[in-house]
């Protein structure tokens, strides 16, 4: 067996192992919790996850809002629709796509999640900087990642711009490719059947999310566990968010036995009210679909709190600790990173890699409170303070309350309300609600012996 086929096998295996311990992993944390219903009138619900059932409603999540965008297109009319692959560079890709021998290119620091990152910000700096007249234009988009053969990820995406503006989108995407140093293998391509533009991009998606196929689709599941890979995003048109789609489908019959898209029937049927409270600034911002005779009415209450990225946390916390660590523990200044800026420099680099505002603010502060002013008692905890506003916030968001109504006639009918369940983490040694459950369960054997 060659050297790629033996890679293959083994990087298979990882990650149909993966995928399968993920999946045990989650179903052992969500045995602990169990919902109950507060006023103990219906069964108590245990918490199941079942992997492949959650991706398949996914690709069916993203097929419907990709379908949805289509037709919108379609009606407006005046759209170009463009299909881009973007690829990496050969020094991500350990073996030749097409020799499938050992590529000398390779560069073992160029890893997987360096190069999603890569592509990632590339693809959104095309989508949301894009500007003419210096006057931002609206692109809609759907994208996905795949692995090559190799594993390598790349990406497809489908994108749709007011013909005037086609040109320069072109322009726009050639130049972000050269700017992030992307690979040479991306295409740009016009499609000119626009009704057909979801099928040219869900056939890539369909190829490794058929359930059917076991093999295939852990593979592919632990690939993109394994490097924290989101596979499909698009744009949203109707602000149905993908909790609330599965809320009111569990909850009603509005998409029971149904041929057409559900979140289409879901929108013409539903009044939907959505308010999210910032809760730092308390500013409020509110969501509807309001209609004149609706089947449902589903009102939310969500909470946005503001937090810092944890990873670049661990990333600045584990930089200053390395640099504080080599400078106490140095025998003299030839063993020091910091008094020799070369080597800073690279050590810093192989940290943040392509972070300008990490990379910058690193070198104002080197040259300003070292080669100019060091105080060795201030200047690690200076510079943890000064890289910690560096660090990107990013919002989290909470349901607090969730009520569905259905309107028969001239009646409202509650069909479900967040307030009246609570979840409890039965593996909490001081856990008041066992009693509580325990009671139940008894009360409901007695009542069954009756």
């Amino acid at each position: 067996m060659s050297s790629y086929k033996q890679y293959i096998k083994f990087k298979s295996i990882e990650y149909k192992n993966i995928s399968i311990k993920k999946e045990i992993d989650i179903n052992r944390f969500m045995s602990n919790f169990l919902m109950i219903e507060k006023m103990g009138q219906r069964e108590l619900i245990n918490f199941a996850y079942d992997e492949k059932k959650i991706r398949q409603d996914d690709y069916y999540w993203f097929m419907y809002n990709q379908k949805m965008l289509e037709n919108k297109i379609l009606s407006e009319g005046g759209y170009t629709i463009l299909f881009l692959t973007l690829t990496l560079p050969s020094s991500f890709h350990k073996f030749s796509k097409v020799t499938q021998k050992y590529n000398p290119n390779y560069d073992e620091k160029d890893t997987i999640e360096i190069g999603y990152k890569r592509l990632n910000d590339t693809f959104r700096a095309i989508y949301k900087d894009f500007k003419v007249n210096r006057k931002f234009v609206k692109i809609y988009y759907s994208k996905i990642f795949e692995p090559h053969s190799n594993f390598t990820p790349h990406l497809h995406s489908i994108l749709y711009i007011k013909s005037e503006f086609k040109e320069n989108l072109i322009q726009h995407i050639k130049n972000q490719i050269l700017k992030n140093e992307l690979g040479e293998s991306w295409k740009i391509e016009e499609l000119k059947d626009l009704s057909r533009s979801s099928s040219y991009l869900l056939k890539y998606v369909r190829k490794n999310t058929k359930v059917e196929d076991e093999t295939t689709f852990r593979i592919f599941n632990g690939w993109k566990k394994a490097h924290k890979i989101r596979v499909f995003t698009c744009s949203i048109l109707n602000g149905l968010e993908r909790f609330l789609y599965k809320k009111i489908k569990n909850n009603t019959n509005i998409t029971k036995n149904l041929k057409e898209n559900p979140i289409a029937k879901i929108l013409n049927e539903c009044n939907i009210n959505i308010v999210t409270t910032c809760k730092s600034t308390k500013q409020v911002k509110t969501k509807t679909n309001a209609l004149e005779n609706p089947k449902f009415t589903i009102n939310v209450k969500k909470e946005r709190t503001q937090i810092k990225d944890k990873k670049e946390l661990e990333l600045v916390r584990d930089y200053v600790n390395y640099l504080k660590n080599n400078f106490w523990k140095s025998k003299d200044n030839d063993s020091c990173l910091l008094f020799y800026e070369d080597k800073f420099d690279l050590f810093t680099k192989s940290f943040f890699v392509d972070n300008e505002k990490f990379l910058n603010t690193i070198n104002n502060f080197y040259y300003k409170y070292f080669v100019i002013d060091f105080n060795f008692r201030t200047f690690f905890k200076e510079l943890e303070f000064t890289l910690h506003n560096c660090v990107k916030n990013m919002h989290i968001y909470r349901v607090v309350d969730l009520k569905i109504f259905e309107h028969i006639n001239t009646t409202i009918i509650k069909k479900y309300d967040k307030e009246e369940y609570l979840v409890t983490n039965l593996a909490k040694k001081e856990n008041k609600l066992k009693r509580f459950i325990w009671e139940i369960k008894e009360n409901r054997k007695y009542s069954n012996k009756l």
